[in-house]
């Protein structure tokens, strides 16, 4: 494991592989990997920038394919955090094992990320955004994103909570098709939430129906 950037991690790296090459055979050795490994996650709340586009690289022998692109202007994505480093060594030690960074992080300063976020802009028309409160795509009839890309920013938190709540909004906004078939679904029902552990949100039950309801008596 090294911190810091750029060459001088490059350099960091390939002196502890001198220095340690059995350790760093251990790490680095695919077989049993999963079964012997413990991955620690860092989630961060400060804003970072890359682009996804379509080019021909030469180590795709040209063909066209998405590459993540790191303009002058953004906000470079991080890949050493010296925190989380910390807690990764104190952690290692008390249970016996080897800390290592990803090998793709140290030689190419390439992060990796589980939770792509934004991209898909939700707007009131197709000046300001692609998609709308439901989800659907401007110009397409029935065609709608619900995922990830539509969280405008970092959460700092698993986004799993925020795109399950955004679906379920954006569901409810569709307009019932048929009404026999929809009444047969059962709806879900939450409890209430624990104090301290959630936002000042309330209620019970059904709250899709509940918000409703509420909505409809301050119009």
């Amino acid at each position: 494991m090294v911190t810091g950037k750029g060459l001088k991690r490059i350099v960091k790296f390939l002196v502890n592989t001198l220095r340690h090459p059995i350790k760093t055979a251990k790490v680095l050795r695919p077989k049993g990997k999963a079964r012997s490994s413990i991955l620690f996650l860092v989630m961060q709340k400060s804003e970072a920038f890359i682009h996804l586009e379509w080019r021909r690289k030469w180590y795709r022998l040209f063909k066209n394919g998405i590459t993540a692109v790191q303009k002058d202007n953004d906000t470079p994505l991080s890949v050493s955090f010296p925190k989380a480093e910390e807690a990764t060594k104190l952690y290692a030690e008390k249970l016996g094992g080897v800390p290592g960074s990803a090998l793709s992080e140290v030689l190419f300063g390439a992060p990796m990320t589980a939770h792509i976020m934004s991209g898909v802009a939700m707007g009131t028309d197709a000046s300001n955004g692609v998609v709308d409160s439901s989800g659907e795509v401007f110009g397409y009839q029935n065609l709608r994103v619900i995922d990830g890309s539509i969280i405008p920013g970092n959460l700092g938190v698993n986004p799993s909570l925020t795109i399950t709540a955004l679906s379920e909004y954006a569901m409810s906004q569709v307009p019932v098709f048929d009404a026999a078939r929809a009444s047969k679904i059962k709806p879900i029902e939450f409890s209430e939430p624990r104090e301290g552990l959630v936002s000042a949100l309330t209620g019970s039950g059904d709250l899709a129906k509940s918000i409703a309801e509420k909505q409809k008596s301050r119009a």
